[in-house]
């Protein structure tokens, strides 16, 4: 009867570590959160390039969530609650294997496996080194400057190292994604030499294409903006506001130097340059400066009542071919300027109300 029941006793253990997950490769995320957020959605995802690959939803009770899964340390994960406009709190993650703690707030706190504390650590570190590159500019002119080429470079090379080193002992991770990104502007020889170093499955992640990408492609753009650079303006059909049809060539020679503004009403960063521009506007128009407004907006009523809402005091029109234009002066994002002399020769590039009261000052001083 004995060897019976220890022999059923055996079988069914087998059966039950049979069925049950291997906790080896499994991450537990335990998380709290304060009460007011009690019966509210909690979401897990996870993101690699533009492509979020994992999604996990629960309700949060008493004050707590929890996630568990298959391990996953090749990319951030995300966990957030909230909707904008309303509140939202969210912080990253990393998937290990164990026990990570979570505690959501406007200031979350993660504390977890092996991986979790090296990025914890790496987070602090980079924030001390960016702080210390800072402190080597001082805003001229609304421009930022380096004051102390010495001091800049010694605390740019700190910055490289301390990614570079990461990067060697987590090129198979989210951790060495991340310290990538802190090399995207050096040298191609330094950059690419550290490419080198990945592994070939680190090398054909979404997150390391799109930033060999997206350098191939800020290196293209910078060279067709600078073919534009002492060429003359390519004439456009553009609408006014009293519903009249001007071109370019109407306000060029009218004035030393035109500065033409491309914005839109939509975007945000165009609308916090008009101060920049109405500053330079201010300084510069009577002795001979001009700026004129191309809009790229597809609605004539929103575009009209922006230009009465932040009253624009230079002219401003809206192009009636926005695609062949950005081709032409290969606009890739806006706000963008480009500054022609009274011949119509575009004599600056890539130009936006922020630097424009440096560039402009070399022409009229």
């Amino acid at each position: 009867m004995k060897k019976k029941i220890e022999g059923l006793f055996l079988l069914i253990l087998f059966f039950f570590l049979k069925c049950t997950p291997k906790l080896e490769d499994k991450y537990i995320i335990k998380g709290s959160i304060a009460e007011e957020h009690e019966g509210e959605m909690v979401m897990l995802f996870t993101l690699s390039g533009d492509s979020i690959i994992t999604v996990d939803t629960t309700i949060i009770k008493n004050g707590a969530f929890r996630f568990q899964g298959k391990e996953h340390i090749r990319d951030f994960s995300v966990i957030t609650t909230g909707n904008f406009p309303e509140k939202v709190l969210s912080t990253e993650v990393i998937l290990e294997r164990g026990i990570i703690k979570v505690h959501l707030d406007s200031i979350s706190v993660v504390s977890g496996p092996f991986l979790q504390s090296i990025y914890e650590s790496f987070q602090d570190s980079s924030i001390f080194l960016r702080n210390e590159i800072m402190k080597t500019f001082q805003i001229t002119n609304g421009k930022p400057k380096v004051i102390d080429d010495s001091a800049f470079n010694h605390a740019l090379n700190n910055e490289m190292r301390h990614a570079l080193r990461i990067l060697k002992v987590n090129s198979n991770n989210a951790i060495g994604k991340r310290a990538f990104g802190y090399i995207y502007q050096m040298e191609d020889e330094v950059f690419y030499s550290i490419y080198d170093l990945l592994d070939e499955t680190s090398k054909s992640d979404p997150d390391i294409i799109f930033l060999i990408n997206d350098r191939l492609r800020e290196k293209s753009e910078k060279v067709e903006k600078e073919k534009r650079r002492n060429t003359v303006f390519q004439d456009f059909d553009l609408l006014t506001l009293d519903g009249t049809t001007k071109r370019i060539s109407d306000y060029v020679g009218k004035s030393k130097y035109l500065f033409i503004d491309f914005w839109a009403s939509w975007c945000g960063p165009c609308i916090a340059d008009f101060q920049h521009l109405k500053a330079v506007y201010d300084i510069y128009h009577e002795k001979g400066f001009n700026i004129l407004g191309i809009s790229f907006d597809t609605s004539e009523t929103t575009w009209k009542k922006s230009v009465e809402t932040y009253y624009i005091p230079w002219e401003t029109v809206m192009v009636k071919n926005e695609k062949e234009m950005r081709v032409s002066y290969a606009i890739s994002g806006i706000p963008y300027g480009i500054l022609l002399d009274d011949k119509g020769i575009i004599v600056e590039v890539g130009v936006t109300g922020v630097n424009l009261a440096f560039e402009i000052r070399k022409y009229f001083e």
